[in-house]
C-alpha cells in the first residue's frame, strides 16, 4: 500500500491510506457541493415565502375581511418562523461545509489535526440530523393519536 508520511507515523491516532484518502476527498467534495445547494435553496425558499406573504398583505378580499388582514393574523410571526428555521438550517450546514472543507485541507496538506477536526464537525452534524430525525418522526407518531 501507498503510505505517505503522516500515514506512517505511529503517533498519530488515525492512519489514512490511499484508498481512504481518495473516499475522504470525494466525500468532502460531495459534502461541500451538497452544503452550498441546501443553503440556497433555503434562502430562495424563505425568500418565496416571504414575497408570498407580502403579496397577499397587498390581495384585501372579502375573505380576508371576514378573518381580519392577514397581517393582524401574524405575517411577522410566519417570517419570524422562517428566520429561525433559516438560522437552522445555517447551523446545520455550518459543520457540513467545516467538514469538507477541513477534510479537503488536512487531506492536501498531510495534517491530520485537521482531519480529525472535520470527523468531529461531521459527527456533530449527525447528531443534530439524527435528533432532529427523531423528533420528526415523534411528531409523526403524535399525529397518528
Amino acid at each position: 500500500m501507498d503510505y505517505s508520511i503522516l500515514e506512517n507515523d505511529p503517533t498519530l491516532g488515525l492512519q489514512v491510506d490511499t484508498p481512504q484518502k481518495e473516499s475522504l476527498q470525494t466525500t468532502a467534495k460531495w459534502a461541500k457541493i451538497i452544503s452550498i445547494i441546501t443553503l440556497a435553496f433555503a434562502i430562495v425558499l424563505v425568500a418565496f415565502v416571504v414575497m408570498f406573504l407580502q403579496r397577499i398583505n397587498d390581495i384585501d378580499t372579502t375573505s380576508f375581511r371576514s378573518t381580519g388582514n392577514l397581517r393582524e393574523m401574524g405575517t411577522g410571526f410566519i417570517v419570524g418562523i422562517c428566520v429561525f428555521v433559516l438560522a437552522v438550517i445555517i447551523i446545520v450546514l455550518y459543520f457540513l461545509l467545516n467538514f469538507a472543507n477541513k477534510t479537503a485541507r488536512g487531506l492536501r496538506m498531510n495534517n491530520m489535526d485537521d482531519i480529525e477536526q472535520g470527523i468531529a464537525s461531521l459527527k456533530v452534524f449527525f447528531i443534530i440530523m439524527g435528533v432532529a430525525g427523531i423528533l420528526g418522526l415523534l411528531s409523526s407518531i403524535s399525529e397518528l393519536f
